[in-house]
């Protein structure tokens, strides 16, 4: 059996964060694990916060410790998405119009000296 095939992968929320790049995870299933950030995500400085969805890897050894992967882009519900109705509106921008050149009359056409 290869390392890959000894692995569970899982989704969970970050609920606290530690020292020394240490998590603790709650997964769907409602268990709470502790979990430390993989290499990859160390060296691509990838920042992991209280609130995020991420990407567990956990042995099948031991199921109470796990290997943070990835970061999962957050569910937004129905309710929380942006509708186009909610959306703002573009208005135009009044100051940029081409105001008219000012009427000649006789005042300025005689500053002008023009007759």
């Amino acid at each position: 059996m290869s390392a890959k095939e000894d692995v569970i992968e899982m989704e969970g929320n970050v609920e606290e964060s530690l020292p020394n790049a240490t998590f603790r995870v709650t997964l769907e299933s409602g268990q709470n694990i502790l979990a430390h950030l993989s290499g990859k995500m160390r060296v691509n400085y990838i920042k992991v916060s209280p609130g995020d969805r991420v990407l567990i890897e956990m042995s099948v050894y031991d199921l109470t410790k796990g290997r943070i992967t990835r970061r999962l882009p957050v569910n937004r519900g129905p309710a929380e998405a942006v509708t186009t109705e909610e959306q703002p509106t573009l208005k135009p921008d009044v100051s940029n119009e081409v105001s008219e050149p000012p009427a000649e009359t006789a005042e300025n056409d005689k500053e002008l000296g023009k007759e």
